[in-house]
C-alpha cells in the first residue's frame, strides 16, 4: 500500500484515538476516520504528529496507549463517573449503582446522619459528558435523548434525581493534568433538575439548559442529600 502525502490540513482534528487500535499488525492506520498511511508500530503515530506539526502530541509514555486505546465515547462514561465519584468521597457520600441501567440512572449516592425527616437521604444522578461547544448565553444548550428527558422530569419518583453534564477538552491528553503537587480533573460539571420540566412532543432528544451558575462540586452534592432529607428536590 503506498503512503499518501501527509500536510497540516490532512490530519483532521480531535485526533481520535479509537481509530488507532489497527494501528498494529500491518493494518491501515486511520485518523478521523480517513486512511492515511501504513504503519506497523505506534511509535510512526508520533513521528507523523511531529512532521505535521502538531502542538498536540502524544508523548513517548503514551505510545503503548495510542495503540491499545478505548473508544472515546466509552473514555468519557468511565471519566465523568470517576470524576463525580471522587466528589461524592469527598463530600462523605456511599455510591451505589444498578447493574442494568434501564431508568435513567447512571449513580446512586446515600448520606447518612442527616437531620431532617429522612436520616439516610439518596439522590440519582443522570451522567453526561461532551467536549462539545454547548455553551451560549449563560447555559449549557444539551440535547438530551428524549427517553432520559422523559425518566429524569416529574415529581412521581422516590428519590430525587438530577443531569449532570462534564465538558472535557476535545483533545484526550488534556482531560488530566499531571503536576508535581497535584493532580487535575479538566473541566468542569454542571447540574440541573429537570423535577418541574414540561412534557416534550420531541421524537428524538430534547434540549435542556443547564445553567453556568450551578456548578457540580461537594457542597452542591451535600446540598442536595440535604434537600433530600427534608423531603425535598433543588
Amino acid at each position: 500500500m503506498g503512503s499518501i502525502p501527509i500536510t497540516r490540513s490532512t490530519v483532521k482534528k480531535p485526533f481520535l484515538i479509537s481509530n488507532l487500535q489497527g494501528a498494529r499488525g500491518g493494518k491501515s492506520l486511520h485518523l478521523a476516520g480517513t486512511p492515511l498511511l501504513h504503519v506497523s508500530e505506534a511509535r510512526q503515530v508520533r513521528t507523523l504528529f511531529l512532521q505535521v506539526g502538531l502542538n498536540t502530541l502524544p508523548s513517548a509514555h503514551e505510545e503503548r496507549w495510542l495503540a491499545m486505546g478505548m473508544d472515546t465515547s466509552k473514555q468519557k462514561e468511565q471519566f465523568q463517573y470517576a470524576y463525580v465519584a471522587a466528589l461524592a468521597a469527598h463530600a462523605g457520600l456511599n455510591r451505589g449503582d444498578f447493574s442494568v441501567d434501564n431508568d435513567s440512572v447512571d449513580v446512586t449516592f446515600q448520606g447518612r446522619g442527616y437531620r431532617g425527616q429522612i436520616r439516610n437521604p439518596q439522590i440519582q444522578l443522570q451522567l453526561k459528558c461532551t467536549s462539545r461547544r454547548l455553551v451560549s448565553g449563560g447555559v449549557i444548550k444539551f440535547p438530551l435523548p428524549k427517553k432520559n428527558y422523559d425518566d429524569l422530569r416529574g415529581d412521581n419518583v422516590v428519590v430525587p434525581r438530577y443531569l449532570a453534564v462534564l465538558m472535557v477538552p476535545e483533545e484526550v491528553g488534556q482531560w488530566v493534568m499531571h503536576h508535581d503537587d497535584c493532580v487535575a480533573l479538566h473541566n468542569l460539571c454542571f447540574w440541573v433538575s429537570l423535577r418541574e420540566a414540561p412534557a416534550s412532543t420531541n421524537a428524538d432528544s430534547v434540549t435542556v439548559d443547564i445553567p453556568l451558575s450551578q456548578r457540580l462540586t461537594t457542597d452542591a452534592l451535600r446540598d442536595m442529600m440535604t434537600a433530600a432529607s427534608d423531603g425535598r428536590s433543588m
